[in-house]
């Protein structure tokens, strides 16, 4: 008995002590350094995969390719490349404004994007193109960083600059650079609204919620964020403004407001596949895992992966209704709320390119702001989302799949698997909690009998 309470004691004591290390630990300044060593080292790596290893130019390891005319569109519709690059992800969007039918105009691809989006982009159009994607990327970077630096108003100027910095190194930013996406200026307006929730601010966080999601549709997903705050007039000011935003847009070009809505719907078909070519290319979907497995190995998981694959839309909505119910549960995390969100929203889609885990800067943000629990849980979340973010564009197998195809599913899979191990455990704790009053009432009656 004796032997038995001193090894409690001496647990009790270790789990005390690393409380106490992980108390002094600052957070923010910890992830900043964890993404800068593991960004480094990851384009060091690139670097030798592509000179030393001759496994494709930096480019096209990079990104698709430094050639990338989009399309097709027609002829008149290509400005003079910068280089030889055209930015395609932000030229295409921008002749679609110059259009009367961007989803039915024949001889240029349709456009994938709500056409809330189509007019964001036009205000650029009313420059030189070469002006305008300067413009585009300063703007994009900008909405990106500057809500985290605000987040950070407590410290000094120079440790503010040191905590962003790094996050320029983050894969799915310079990706976003490279191509030219507009999810720069999506994810900057979630982040603005990220800044107004943690503010308390909810009308002004629904307010960005709505413009994000109008402009991409799987924002909508933020709005759970204000569920789980019960900041129901916030939740209506993010409905308004988004179904506001959708339909004025939609009435902005030919066909009219339900003709252009269901046109969208069509399109949202480009972001979903079965064939395992473009499943494993520039993907880091959860359906790009299983198939990266059918064609990777190991074969003892190669059954499994190939039911994943068939049955990604089922699997999808169960995963989907389970965060989402987690992430508005008021006893789960900030932290894992956002976390949820930013994995269903980033990589659940069938199609998820390098630039979309730029969500994850919500993550950030969170971080950033302090409201985190500051236990061994956080401290392993942080890790892993550093190395998430981390350039991985070193190619593996035969197959010449991109590393960040593999692992960044499972990155994320720990992320949620470590988080909700922590929320479950207190959901137990708190259930206790509640029923150990009414048990202690009863000991004492049945004491005075």
């Amino acid at each position: 008995m004796v032997e038995g309470r001193l090894r409690s004691l001496e647990k009790n004591v270790e789990r005390q002590s690393l409380g106490d290390r992980l108390t002094g630990v600052d957070f923010p300044m910890a992830f900043a350094v964890l993404l800068l060593f593991f960004s480094l080292a990851g384009l060091a790596l690139t670097f030798v995969a592509s000179a030393y290893y001759q496994q494709d130019s930096i480019d096209r390891l990079i990104s698709f390719s430094a050639v990338d005319p989009p399309g097709p569109m027609r002829p008149e519709m290509y400005p003079d490349p910068i280089g030889v690059h055209f930015f395609g992800d932000f030229l295409l969007p921008l002749r679609h404004a110059e259009l009367q039918a961007p989803y039915d105009s024949p001889g240029v691809m349709t456009a994938v994007y709500p056409l809330f989006a189509v007019l964001v982009i036009a205000a650029f159009d009313l420059v030189p193109y070469t002006l305008a994607v300067i413009l585009f990327l300063m703007v994009s970077v900008a909405v990106v960083l500057i809500p985290l630096y605000l987040l950070l108003d407590s410290r000094p100027v120079v440790e503010r600059l040191l905590l962003v910095g790094p996050v320029l190194l983050a894969a799915p930013l310079i990706h976003m650079v490279d191509r030219g996406n507009l999810q720069g200026l999506v994810v900057g307006a979630a982040l603005f609204g990220m800044m107004a929730l943690l503010r308390s601010n909810h009308g002004v966080a629904g307010f960005w919620f709505g413009i994000a999601a109008a402009m991409k549709a799987y924002p909508v997903l933020l709005l759970l964020l204000l569920v789980r705050e019960r900041a129901w007039k916030g939740l209506w000011v993010a409905i308004g403004t988004g179904a506001t935003a959708s339909v004025v847009s939609a009435f902005a070009f030919e066909g009219g407001a339900v003709h252009n809505l269901l046109s969208f719907l069509r399109a949202t078909t480009y972001f979903r596949t079965s064939e395992v070519h473009h499943l494993t290319n520039f993907n880091e979907s959860f359906k790009g895992l299983f198939a990266s497995v059918t064609v990777l190995g190991p074969s003892l998981l190669e059954g499994v992966a190939q039911w994943g694959m068939v049955n990604y839309g089922v699997i999808f909505v169960a995963f989907g209704v389970l965060l989402s119910i987690s992430a508005i549960i008021r006893a789960t995390s900030l932290l894992s709320a956002t976390t949820y969100l930013c994995v269903l929203s980033a990589i659940g889609m069938e199609i998820s390119r390098i630039y979309n885990p730029l969500f994850f800067f919500l993550v950030i943000a969170v971080i950033y702001a302090g409201h985190v629990e500051r236990d061994l849980t956080t401290f392993i979340v942080i890790g892993l989302l550093a190395v998430y973010l981390a350039p991985k564009w070193m190619l593996i197998g035969e197959q010449r799949i991109h590393l960040a195809t593999v692992a960044n599913p499972l990155l994320a899979g720990a992320m949620v698997f470590v988080l909700g191990i922590r929320d479950l455990w207190r959901l137990l704790v708190k259930r206790e909690s509640r029923l150990s009053p009414s048990d202690d009432l009863n000991h004492s009656r049945v004491m005075c009998r």
